[in-house]
């Protein structure tokens, strides 16, 4: 139910179910005061209903895209808009949605919902809408990623040919990533996992001239916050009778050295069983 256009602070515009709400496309809206950029209590609330949804639905990505009025000039109009487009980022990252997840537009007043002629309805311009892209299928399958201690760092989500990686409590920098042939992962090394996906006898590393191998993926890049996101395609060659496991290394992945460019030991892994 869309509460009454009545603009006081802020205030907020959330169907009920939010989850059906962003299952069907439609936006989050939060409205902000006149050029202000703070967020208020209502707006808050609406962020919470996003970040929950989140959490159930695991988008591939989540469009934050800020709107202002006419009040100002362009220039003007567009700077709040990004700033604003910023806070709701920021705010969403402290609720537990990846900031790799999320993508911010500012597109200032170009793009109004109402008429701004007759100045009394010109509120509902200054907006900021969250929008879930890509939301899994029914079909999709989502594996723990789990440390060499069994600790839960992430999840993987296969869907169709697509492959969305979430991690945390990872060492910032580059790490290798690859698909391996058996889905398992057996602590503490994860060596159940086997040697990565390649179906087509070829050698290791998109750089060496007889590779690569089908199960290599590019270096996953942690944050200095340890979280990393990630979302690529995947040959569906590769999810036979013994599934397939997604694995994280240590160290990055060279692209060239066999068998697994020198990326050290392996720290997470993620098992599709079969």
């Amino acid at each position: 139910m869309r509460l009454p256009a009545i603009f006081l602070s802020v205030i907020f515009l959330a169907a009920t179910p939010a989850i059906g709400q962003a299952a069907a496309g439609q936006p989050f809206r939060v409205f902000f005061d006149w050029a202000k950029p703070e967020l208020t209590r209502d707006a808050q609330a609406t962020l919470d209903e996003v970040a929950a949804a989140y959490q159930q639905l695991r988008p591939v990505r989540v469009e934050i895209a800020a709107h202002t009025d006419r009040s100002g000039s362009a220039s003007h109009n567009l700077a709040i808009s990004r700033v604003r487009a910023e806070t709701v980022k920021a705010q969403l990252a402290a609720k537990g949605i990846p900031a790799g997840a999320m993508a911010v537009a500012a597109h200032g007043e170009s793009r109004p919902i109402v008429p701004t002629e007759d100045g009394v309805r010109e509120a509902q311009n200054r907006r900021v809408e969250i929008r879930f892209l890509g939301i899994p299928s029914a079909g999709a399958r989502t594996a723990s990623l789990l440390s060499s201690d069994g600790t839960l760092v992430g999840n993987a989500t296969l869907d169709g040919d697509s492959l969305a990686i979430e991690a945390k409590g990872l060492a910032t920098g580059l790490h290798g990533l690859h698909l391996h042939a058996v889905g398992r992962c057996d602590g503490p090394d994860f060596a159940s996992a086997g040697p990565h996906g390649n179906p087509t006898g070829r050698k290791h590393g998109s750089q060496n001239p007889q590779g690569p191998h089908m199960g290599d993926l590019p270096n996953l890049a942690v944050g200095m916050d340890g979280r990393a996101s990630l979302v690529i395609k995947v040959p569906e060659d590769l999810w036979d009778e013994d599934g397939a496991a997604l694995v994280i290394h240590a160290l990055p992945d060279d692209y060239r050295t066999d068998p697994s460019g020198n990326s050290g030991a392996r720290i997470a892994c993620a098992a599709f069983a079969p």
